[in-house]
């Protein structure tokens, strides 16, 4: 969720270092993993080295294309989906108070305790269901 949210990052690298990353804890993972790399290549390889015939008439590698960077869009289905997402949630949210405002009271526990407990388990059922659509929410919401 946070790395949404997120514009930098600041880290502390150990010996007083601290360092601030563009964006969300993701890219400093990335950022300070392909530091590690470039150090690891640098210690192993010489200063200057020079071009072997066969090497300067390899072609230079295509950097990624951007359609693998980019979101994909949303089908149909997912849109749906997604604008149904709220009102579900508010639905469950709905059932989950007045299961709890019930069961806050206590004297259900008296009068009958099987409903008391069949409501236990509801509110249980509610709260599984209530996580997975806020999961789903927040999936699909990154997509689109």
């Amino acid at each position: 969720f946070l790395d949404n949210v997120v514009t930098s990052t600041l880290v502390f690298e150990g010996n007083g270092l601290w360092r601030e990353y563009e964006g969300g804890v993701l890219d400093w993972q990335t950022q300070a993993a392909r530091g590690r790399e470039l150090r690891e290549q640098n210690t192993d390889t010489p200063a200057v080295k020079a071009p072997t015939p066969a090497e300067s008439q390899k072609p230079a590698a295509l950097p990624a294309s951007p359609a693998t960077n980019a979101k994909r869009k949303l089908s149909y289905k997912e849109q749906r989906e997604l604008e149904a997402l709220p009102q579900r949630i508010e639905a469950l949210e709905a059932e989950q108070k007045a299961i709890d405002d019930a069961l806050a009271d206590g004297s259900l526990y008296g009068s009958d305790p099987a409903k008391a407990a069949a409501m236990a388990t509801r509110h249980g059922e509610i709260e599984e269901a209530l996580m997975e659509a806020l999961e789903r929410w927040d999936a699909l919401s990154q997509l689109g």
